[in-house]
């Protein structure tokens, strides 16, 4: 990381990103670089695999996380997120107020728009529309059942809340009870 950041000055950047997950994309030979102040910087990818840096992804994002498990990027623009592969291919569309890893092995993601959620594939397909209150419990009220993700419970549910009332889906989306549970 360095090694590599006088020579990201001197190609107009401001300085490599400091966030530590984002520092990891060195590992994947990726630099994750910004430009200008902190009130009004933008956000790019280099890719340094061939030696000298090639423009990966341009200097017109508010914010790029590296998600290293996918080796994609969580990009932010006008406040809207989406996901870019390492590939420069568009997964999931700038169109999200949040994006979260439901389940790596399952490839899901929670996304919020609006104040409601729904469930998206790593491909950015909609599992399940974005008209829910919740998804997903505080697992800390759950300790004594072991619980380890908030999002899906005995490998294959997904507890939803709507409006007061709390129902289990599937990891398809398939809708396994009635909104009737508090």
């Amino acid at each position: 990381r360095l090694a590599y950041s006088q020579m990201v000055v001197d190609l107009g950047y401001s300085k490599i990103s400091e966030n530590f997950t984002n520092q990891k994309a060195v590992l994947d030979n990726f630099l994750i670089v910004e430009k200008g102040e902190e009130s009004n910087k933008t956000c790019a990818v280099l890719d340094v695999s061939q030696g000298s840096p090639q423009v990966l992804l341009e200097p017109k994002y508010s914010q790029i996380d590296y998600l290293q498990r996918t080796a994609d990027f969580l990009v932010t623009s006008d406040k809207k997120k989406g996901i870019i592969s390492s590939n420069k291919k568009t997964k999931v569309k700038l169109q999200y107020d949040d994006i979260q890893l439901m389940d790596y092995e399952k490839k899901l993601y929670a996304v919020e728009i609006s104040g409601k959620y729904g469930i998206i594939d790593f491909n950015g397909a909609k599992v399940l529309d974005a008209d829910f209150s919740e998804i997903g419990i505080e697992i800390s009220d759950f300790k004594e059942n072991d619980i380890r993700s908030k999002y899906i419970i005995a490998d294959s549910l997904i507890p939803i809340r709507r409006d007061k009332e709390w129902a289990f889906f599937d990891v398809n989306g398939r809708q396994k009870t009635e909104f009737k549970y508090s």
